[in-house]
């Protein structure tokens, strides 16, 4: 089920401007906001770009988690 297109924690950092420290921390702190997969973090290309339009990670993972991966993205 893995995406080709997703990011992984260093290429979200890349285009949003942060460390990959910051990007891993926040896939740690906020189930919903990535997938584990193989002991990485993939995150979905829509979660980055609502990240740069200014939304809070923490809120796409609290919609994730109350509505399903396929309806918050």
């Amino acid at each position: 089920m893995s995406n080709p297109n997703w990011y992984t924690t260093e290429s979200a950092a890349q285009e949003v401007g942060t460390s990959r420290l910051t990007v891993w921390r926040t896939c740690r702190d906020n189930p919903g906001f990535a997938v584990r997969m193989g002991g990485t973090y993939k995150i979905p290309p829509e979660h980055i770009e609502r990240v740069k339009r200014g939304e809070r990670p923490s809120d796409i993972a609290a919609e994730v988690r109350a509505n399903g991966p396929h309806k918050a993205a």
